[in-house]
């Protein structure tokens, strides 16, 4: 309720387009961009590809970012709108180890360390809805569902470090809205619901040489639970904005060490935030807001 970030993906458009851009620098560095957008009958679509290339400034310094995205939408008159989007990245960074002074003297692209790398693979998908309802209310809805899958190798002169990591999230946002004009004092009502389940699995090991590694097999299950409401009135029209709400929010913790059950707990947190706030408009490009 402090806020809204409202993030909007492209989409196609009444007329088809497409676009596509080669672009190359110093360090072996390569951009390729396209994308195509348009009608289809009653339908929209866009799907766009990037791909990033370099080779680094230092030995084993290599980049490779991959992104596909694809969306499709459905306006039917002014009241309802339907998108299904779906986001692939993939992308995998070498890094180049420290070194010493001396031989960075001696060639400052040198890798004594070599194997330094992160990998990640995403997969999200994403619907929304928004239906425009009869005497000023307003539905919306979005649901989302992401996999990433995460490696990372970490390699010194005398350790070893890797890591693999496996994030499952879903969940989804239910919202309505209710916006009302009388006598010149707009009034809007705003409540919502929104549930996310989130899995975090880790494993991974860390070694110093000639020491045995040290293991983790780790598991976090993460549900939460928010509800929240907000109304805003214009006690005077253009001037003066009193609102108030509030917000619930519920997390459930349940964390799984497979390797030493005595580190596994469940926690479970919960709190109620109200909120009251006033804005003052004094002229068209002043104003001062309080809560």
């Amino acid at each position: 309720l402090a806020g809204v970030v409202n993030l909007q993906t492209k989409r196609g458009g009444p007329v088809p387009k497409a676009k596509l851009e080669v672009a190359g620098g110093s360090f072996g560095h390569q951009r390729y961009r396209g994308s195509v957008g348009g009608p289809v009958g009653a339908f929209d679509y866009y799907l766009g590809f990037t791909q990033y290339l370099e080779e680094g400034f230092r030995d084993d310094s290599d980049a490779d970012v991959r992104r596909l995205f694809a969306k499709v939408g459905r306006r039917i008159g002014a009241d309802t709108d339907i998108t299904v989007s779906y986001l692939f990245v993939d992308d995998r960074l070498e890094q180049a180890g420290s070194i010493r002074e001396d031989l960075l003297a001696q060639d400052r692209t040198q890798n004594v360390t070599p194997g330094d790398f992160v990998a990640h693979t995403l997969h999200a998908g994403t619907l929304n809805v928004r239906q425009q309802l009869p005497a000023g209310f307003s539905v919306a809805l979005n649901a989302f569902v992401r996999d990433l899958d995460q490696e990372s190798l970490v390699v010194g002169l005398a350790s070893r470090s890797d890591r693999f990591t496996d994030i499952l999230t879903g969940g989804g946002t239910l919202q309505v809205t209710h916006e009302a004009t009388v006598a010149d004092h707009r009034n809007i009502f705003v409540a919502g619901v929104e549930v996310t389940q989130s899995t975090f699995a880790s494993t991974g090991s860390s070694q110093f040489i000639p020491f045995p590694p040290s293991l983790t097999n780790q598991e976090t299950d993460e549900r939460v639970l928010g509800v929240y409401f907000q109304e805003s009135v214009d006690l005077i029209p253009e001037v003066l904005i009193l609102s108030g709400g509030g917000r619930y929010d519920r997390d459930r913790i349940d964390f799984t060490d497979r390797l030493d059950s005595t580190n596994n707990r469940i926690r479970t947190f919960q709190r109620f935030n109200p909120r009251a706030g006033v804005t003052w408009t004094a002229a068209r490009r002043r104003s001062s807001a309080r809560s």
